[in-house]
């Protein structure tokens, strides 16, 4: 049944996925293509217009992606359809980890998509071997400055500090679709709880900052120390921010909701 649940919310996904990512790739190639054209002044507009809305296919294709994933855990577990979805013999948790898993890989794939498309655009042009080789000078002299193994630990605090990061606005925005179930405007009451859990984060935030800041100046860290801990610091309150709102989510799912 876990399968069949996963492979039914990502089939769901899909079906949105693949139109728009294909789109953002053919308009990529489009682009791509326009580089062609001379220098004549209606060459030059077709050159800016393809770059322009080459620019807004991408923006479109991350906005599009967030809209469709929360759509998607509202749709499914909070209206009319939850009633079929909380039948299935799924624990909640099974249901929320779905949603979460699934729409971070839609979310992951688009930013891989975006990077494509940027590679086709610079296909040919010379200018992508010269990016990667100042890429590897800097990689390079990064680890020479921290140690490999301090980079190597730099570079999987950095990349996990994106995913919880990616998280952590879909928790966010479940967790205020959740708590808004309970109030009887429920699309207002989940503005007003995302508006809620925003302060809130940002006043601890706020703390933290401040936080950081008394450990630069009265600890004797070394440079590589310092960096450990303050990425160490980010991703640890971003994973008990992810916690939190799973939490919430979890305790509100479970409970007898007023779905629409």
């Amino acid at each position: 049944m876990v399968k069949k649940l996963y492979k039914h919310e990502f089939l769901s996904l899909l079906r949105w996925l693949i139109p728009v990512d294909l789109g953002c790739l053919l308009m990529a190639a489009i682009s791509r293509l326009a580089l062609f054209l001379g220098d004549s002044t209606p060459e030059r507009i077709i050159k800016a217009l393809t770059g322009v809305f080459f620019g807004l296919s991408v923006f479109a294709m991350f906005i599009i992606g967030y809209v469709v994933v929360i759509r998607r855990f509202y749709t499914n577990l909070l209206k009319n359809e939850g009633y079929f979805t909380h039948t299935i013999p799924v624990k909640t948790s099974t249901h929320i980890n779905c949603k979460i898993i699934c729409g971070l890989l839609f979310i992951v794939v688009n930013f891989i998509v975006a990077i494509l498309s940027l590679l086709i655009i610079g296909a040919g042009t010379g200018i992508w071997p010269q990016i990667w080789d100042a890429f590897k000078k800097a990689m390079k002299l990064a680890a020479d400055s921290a140690g490999a193994v301090n980079f190597t630990v730099y570079v999987i605090e950095t990349v996990l500090i994106m995913l919880f990061g990616l998280l952590l606005f879909l928790q966010q925005v479940y967790a205020s679709m959740a708590m808004g179930q309970r109030m009887k405007s429920k699309a207002g009451g989940a503005v007003l709880w995302y508006f809620i859990f925003y302060v809130i984060m940002q006043v601890s935030n706020s703390f933290l900052i401040l936080g950081e800041n008394a450990v630069v100046t009265s600890t004797g860290l070394s440079p590589v120390e310092l960096t450990h801990t303050m990425l160490g610091i980010s991703l640890g309150v971003q994973i008990i921010w992810n916690v939190i709102y799973y939490v919430i989510t979890r305790v509100q799912l479970s409970r007898h909701l007023n779905l629409e």
